[in-house]
């Protein structure tokens, strides 16, 4: 039977039959196969089981495992580790981050420390990251590191440190991945590390140097789900750098990325345009734009954009309505002085 309803009285005697044999033989059998049911459960009668049916079945592997008495004791950590490992597969497949470091940290006696689980562990660092539990991520990433004796595998270790260096705004970041990639000319990931020095430099407000790294990578060489990254950054550092053609380009490069908020990226390249006076092709991008996110900002830079292309009615009345709102703000105040400005332009040829 693999049916929650039938199997419950089994589970409240397995209970009842542990308490009144502590610290027993008796009390481990007994715990083992209430984990052995609650794993069946959540995975044959997942609708009727309680959801804390696996975290269960986990929890009396883990007990008998880390028992003093030794019968069951062996193969509650087989069976609690396969568990407890695939569980974590599923998480970080599916990035359910806090799950995958709350199983990581519930359950210590389950971790194997062994290079078959060295990408589980990546992963449950990575987890940890995105988390921004830095130090506990480092932790783990300094482990995996010494542990792959420079082997290929060790430079993703690298990657993912570096990627924390980053997120945690770490001001050695720099440093350490160009020390490092000094020491190791042929590494397989230069590329994404290189683009990794550049968003820490334009981090740093550096955007110069950033754009040097930058101009030493490649895009073609550049991992396809890194690609993206490559042309945001590059869009990022071409508008600190005031380069707007160059950053509307990588804009319009990173919208056609799989995954990225295309409208967003859109709308990044019409601001883009609209700062180099590329007004024709900037009042394309802005129109657009979905009506929700057509707020002052936007009606004032179309505004000017159908301003600068002779469609000056529609842009006059915009303005003339944007001017009148005191929740417009700044952009309130900008329409008054163009709408001053045109009637000034105005006057001056009626009576010249």
């Amino acid at each position: 039977k693999n049916d929650y309803h039938t199997l419950k009285p089994v589970i409240i005697a397995l209970k009842r039959l542990a308490s009144q044999n502590q610290l027993s033989v008796v009390e481990n059998e007994a715990w083992f196969d209430l984990a052995l049911l609650w794993q069946r459960l959540s995975e044959h009668d997942a609708e009727h089981a309680p959801k804390q049916a696996m975290t269960l079945a986990l929890d009396y592997f883990s007990r008998v495992a880390s028992a003093d008495v030794d019968l069951f004791r062996d193969a509650a950590f087989v069976k609690g580790q396969a568990l407890f490992e695939q569980r974590l597969r599923d998480t970080i497949a599916s990035k359910t981050w806090t799950q995958t470091v709350a199983l990581w940290e519930r359950f210590p006696t389950l971790r194997r420390q062994h290079r078959d689980t060295n990408t589980l562990q990546l992963g449950v660092a990575h987890a940890l990251r995105m988390l921004m539990q830095y130090e506990q991520s480092e932790d783990l990433l300094d482990q995996l590191y010494r542990r792959s004796q420079g082997s290929v595998w060790g430079q993703k270790v690298l990657l993912e440190q570096a990627r924390l260096w980053l997120d945690r705004s770490d001001t050695k970041g720099v440093g350490k991945v160009l020390q490092w990639l000094d020491a190791h000319q042929f590494t397989l990931y230069r590329p994404e590390l290189m683009l990794l020095v550049a968003q820490m430099q334009l981090q740093a407000g550096n955007a110069t140097a950033a754009s040097q790294s930058l101009v030493s990578i490649a895009v073609a060489d550049i991992a396809l789900g890194e690609r993206d990254r490559y042309w945001k950054t590059q869009a990022e550092i071409a508008e600190s750098l005031q380069q707007w053609h160059v950053a509307a380009r990588a804009w319009r490069k990173y919208e056609k990325m799989a995954g990225v908020n295309a409208p967003q990226a859109r709308l990044f390249q019409a601001n883009a345009l609209f700062k180099a006076k590329s007004y024709a092709k900037a009042e394309q991008l802005y129109a657009q734009v979905d009506k929700a996110k057509q707020d002052a900002t936007w009606r004032y830079k179309y505004s000017i954009c159908q301003l600068k292309t002779g469609k000056k009615t529609q842009a006059i009345e915009r303005l003339e309505i944007l001017s009148k709102e005191s929740s417009a703000g700044v952009y309130a105040s900008l329409s008054a002085l163009i709408l001053a400005e045109n009637k000034a332009d105005q006057l001056l040829r009626e009576h010249p």
